[in-house]
């Protein structure tokens, strides 16, 4: 079987499980850049040698080591589903090196920052009511933006604080937001139109332009991201648990959520332990 077919066979088992299309694009481009790099080899001919040639192929084009690791562990994942669908006996994978992710302090907005965008859009947005609920909506829910494009005025219960949205893998689960985001989605829904559709009118697109907007407006860099993470920043900083926040936030593994509650905790030991808090500088002992 080559490598083409196996890949076929692949993505019908993955719209089986009701993955979204982009996951399969994504399987999908990266196992078809490794077949082309390897012109068409037979699945069962497959070594850890070629893998290791294509991904250091990758390296030379200078991607960025999150852009590589993905591939890396694309095939990973592949070749572990050729072996349990018996199509091959052994993963020439199992030994493929990830790249290391170079780590980085998080990203994130702060409270102020966010005051910040939503104070501009009371003052500079063509729709401040739908941009004003927008911001408050999403830095309490954490939503992904395309959980905010597919979200309807149905899914929202105003009063009781709360939406269902639907995520990754076609899985329920319930958002919560506070009096802020309550009031200004009651604000924006007295001027919304009654036509059917998404809460805030928006696409992904859409979302991604008020926010493109924003950053020109007042110099904060924003994107959808991380507007996610910012808002598991601050639940992590209000006291929320990882496993509280894996459930609210859909990540599959809790792991995600205790790296931000863990990220927050060792901020906050750093702040309450700086050795010359109290020390009077200017006071030399003799």
């Amino acid at each position: 079987m080559n490598l083409s077919q196996a890949m076929q066979l692949h993505a019908a088992a993955l719209r089986r499980r009701t993955r979204s299309p982009r996951t399969i694009k994504f399987y999908a481009d990266w196992l078809t850049a490794f077949d082309v790099f390897n012109k068409h080899v037979e699945i069962e001919t497959i070594t850890l040698a070629q893998l290791r040639q294509w991904i250091d192929s990758l390296l030379i084009r200078k991607l960025s080591p999150n852009t590589v690791r993905g591939a890396a562990m694309t095939t990973k994942i592949f070749f572990r589903w050729c072996v349990r669908e018996e199509l091959i006996e052994r993963s020439p994978a199992d030994r493929l090196e990830l790249p290391t992710i170079p780590k980085r302090a998080p990203d994130v907005l702060t409270t102020n920052d966010l005051l910040t965008l939503i104070n501009d859009v009371t003052r500079n947005s063509k729709h401040p009511e739908r941009d004003t609920a927008l911001l408050c909506f999403w830095s309490e829910s954490g939503c992904r933006i395309g959980e905010i494009e597919s979200l309807t005025i149905a899914d929202v219960q105003i009063e009781e604080r709360y939406a269902v949205v639907i995520g990754k893998g076609n899985k329920q689960r319930w958002v919560f937001y506070g009096e802020a985001s309550q009031q200004s989605l009651a604000e924006w829904l007295t001027v919304r139109s009654t036509e059917a559709g998404s809460l805030f009118r928006l696409t992904k697109s859409g979302v991604a332009q008020v926010l493109v907007r924003l950053k020109k407006r007042t110099g904060i860099k924003v994107h959808p991201h991380k507007m996610r993470r910012s808002a598991a920043t601050l639940r992590a900083a209000k006291g929320m648990s990882a496993r509280a926040m894996q459930d609210t936030f859909g990540w599959e593994q809790l792991a995600t959520a205790q790296k931000y509650v863990a990220a927050y905790e060792t901020m906050q030991q750093a702040r309450s332990s700086n050795p010359l808090d109290g020390v009077n500088i200017n006071q030399i002992q003799q």
